[in-house]
């Protein structure tokens, strides 16, 4: 065999060995609501639903022994009186509000989101954990435009991008410069919806770069959180509905 073609198949195996196996958040074992939250508990921990307003949840995935920081994106001071409604089948529990649905899967556990009955957005995987990284990873549809990540030059749809995610000066940049003054863990759909990643540590969002339809949101440590938001037209994602209805 050619020295060089071995060494390419030596590298390459090299790192199919090493590709981190992502541990999904397990097998679902009951559910409660708590304070107006659903809560699913696994075989490895516990998932958490908020409804934030009557488009939007938090879904915060609590793995057993793993540290959480607490949340900078949620305020307070929540809207009180959301109303919700729960289903079960025998694969997947349902959790309503008005403009938003999650549905839970039990094998393993994943999320996914609808509106009107259709899939706005779905886990791809879900949750994974792997050494000290987290995150989740979410399916991408064909055609479908992501924007935001924070301060960019690199063009409105960050689709096809990774990008870091800390804060780092960037000087001397011309047309093009993938990190510049702050990163920003949120994403904007052109199917209208918003991710929120509820996590300040250091990381990286992979918007179909390494894997062309999957959004990829991983970091070292922190919170095991986000927020979904649903809108029937993108000044909808950006504000409450009152402050829509006002606007």
């Amino acid at each position: 065999m050619d020295p060089e073609l071995r060494k390419i198949l030596l590298f390459a195996a090299a790192a199919l060995t090493a590709a981190p196996s992502f541990a999904d958040f397990g097998q679902y074992q009951s559910h409660s609501l708590d304070d107006e939250a659903l809560v699913i508990v696994s075989d490895i921990g516990k998932l958490r639903i908020t409804p934030v307003d009557d488009a939007a949840f938090e879904v915060h995935y609590i793995e057993d022994g793993v540290k959480q920081l607490p949340s900078f994106a949620i305020a307070e001071d929540r809207p009180a009186g959301i109303v919700s409604a729960v289903s079960e089948s025998a694969s997947s529990i349902a959790f309503m509000v008005e403009g938003l649905t999650a549905i839970v899967e039990k094998s393993p556990v994943t999320v996914s989101f609808l509106r009107d009955g259709e899939v706005l957005v779905a886990e791809e995987h879900g949750y994974f954990a792997y050494d000290t990284v987290r995150g989740f990873r979410f399916a991408l549809e064909e055609g479908e435009k992501i924007l935001g990540g924070g301060q960019r030059v690199m063009g409105m749809d960050r689709r096809g991008h990774r990008m870091p995610l800390y804060n780092k000066a960037s000087y001397g940049y011309e047309t093009d410069a993938d990190q510049m003054y702050y990163g920003l863990p949120a994403v904007m759909s052109s199917d209208k919806y918003l991710i929120v990643f509820d996590n300040s540590a250091s990381g990286w969002l992979d918007i179909g770069h390494t894997e062309e339809d999957v959004l990829k949101f991983e970091a070292v440590g922190g919170r095991t959180s986000y927020v979904v938001v649903a809108g029937e037209t993108y000044p909808c994602l950006l504000y409450t509905s009152d402050a829509a209805d006002e606007g």
